[in-house]
């Protein structure tokens, strides 16, 4: 008996060694719990057209750009790395400004930041990425009034003052530049914001909105500003969710999940077949009855691109993105087939295909294209990325 206490002693041992080990083997298989009503960083959002540049973000998270992006302080006509691990891209149209926001929620900028866009003053521009704020799931650049927002649904601006980033008195704009993020409001899903005003969707689907409202663009159903957010009257959605939004100076856009778009404000380019002259602003949404099954609508300067649930490109308005010179009709034009994800700027486009491939038309006068020219395209190019 002895003899045999020192093993059962090393076996009681072992036991517990064991018994331990497994426990905290189970303790680390088991990720950690999430913040309540946390959203993740999700890559939906890899192509960006800009001013006068173009960002892309491929499937292994490398973010490329061409054209002016500041990027170095050397413009290219074909795609140059900037980061890896990237998951959203955005690029300002008002100024050759980049935004990405990386897999872990931190959001860099680089480029012009004379507002203070990317988080500083600087007079000349900033040309390697720095970050600007953490926990963030998306960005919208506005006209260099940037809104980001955060992984608790917390909607944040800074930069320019436009109208858009609101107004202590309506028709007054107040303050000045600021590179310090500041709180807008919370439970915001969706952003997207013009000069002229923002439009926000919150999570039970109400549709906040803020600045000018001389077109309507604001859907109150009247033309009054409003200088901090008002709930619009979106009835004529039908409680549609909406997936999808777009704003342009005095115009709104909204997709809903049945495909169906919807615009308000000076959005003329809405109805093909009129004068651009002769059609009044809408104070509140009207549904575009010349197309069905749309899944995104991007808006550049004169144009819009519509990418269907086919996976089909269309275009209407007037300009190089639209294929169309006569500024009084518009015509919707059917572009390519099997598209993933559009983006423009003012006056060029891109287009992710299914198969990977990334395609460009429009204006390509600082090599936005990315097709190794400077020659502006009026109908799709590949993009040229640099061999593995």
């Amino acid at each position: 008996m002895r003899n045999r206490l020192p093993v059962l002693i090393a076996f009681i041992i072992v036991c517990i060694v064991v018994i331990l080990a497994f426990l905290l083997r189970s303790a680390t298989d088991h990720p950690p719990e999430k913040v309540e009503n946390a959203q993740e960083i999700t890559r939906d959002t890899r192509l960006a057209a800009g001013l006068k540049h173009s960002l892309f973000i491929d499937s292994k998270g490398r973010l490329w750009t061409w054209g002016d992006s500041r990027y170095r302080n050397r413009s290219s006509a074909t795609p140059v790395k900037v980061a890896d691990n990237a998951c959203v891209a955005a690029a300002g149209d008002a100024s050759r400004t980049s935004f990405y926001i990386d897999c872990n929620g931190t959001l860099y900028g680089w480029g012009d930041s004379q507002a203070g866009q990317i988080g500083l003053f600087s007079d000349t521009p900033v040309i390697e990425p720095m970050p600007i704020m953490s926990d963030i799931r998306a960005i919208a650049p506005g006209y260099d009034t940037p809104f980001a927002i955060d992984t608790s649904s917390t909607l944040w601006t800074w930069g320019k003052p436009n109208p858009s980033r609101g107004e202590e008195m309506p028709g007054e704009e107040t303050g000045g530049n600021t590179d310090e993020p500041q709180k807008v409001m919370d439970l915001v899903k969706r952003v997207s914001s013009s000069a002229t005003h923002t439009l926000a969707l919150r999570e039970d689907r109400s549709l906040w909105v803020w600045g000018k409202n001389d077109s309507g663009a604001l859907a109150t159903g009247s033309r009054i500003a409003q200088n901090r957010p008002y709930k619009a009257n979106i009835a004529a959605l039908e409680s549609r969710p909406v997936v999808k939004l777009a704003t342009k100076n005095l115009a709104s856009f909204a997709v809903t999940d049945d495909g169906n778009l919807y615009v308000w404000g000076f959005a003329n380019a809405s109805l093909p077949g009129r004068r651009y002259t002769t059609l009044e602003p809408k104070t509140l949404p009207v549904r575009v009855g010349f197309v069905n099954n749309v899944a995104d609508i991007v808006v550049g300067e004169a144009g819009a691109l519509i990418l269907k649930k086919d996976g089909s490109v269309w275009a209407y308005g007037i300009g190089p993105v639209t294929e169309t010179v006569d500024g009084n009709w518009t015509k919707p034009v059917h572009l390519m087939d099997d598209v993933v994800e559009i983006a423009t700027g003012p006056r060029h486009a891109l287009a992710l295909k299914k198969d990977g491939t990334v395609w460009s038309w429009g204006e390509n006068d600082a090599g936005q294209l990315g097709d190794g020219t400077t020659c502006n395209r009026l109908t799709p190019v590949q993009v040229r990325f640099p061999s593995p």
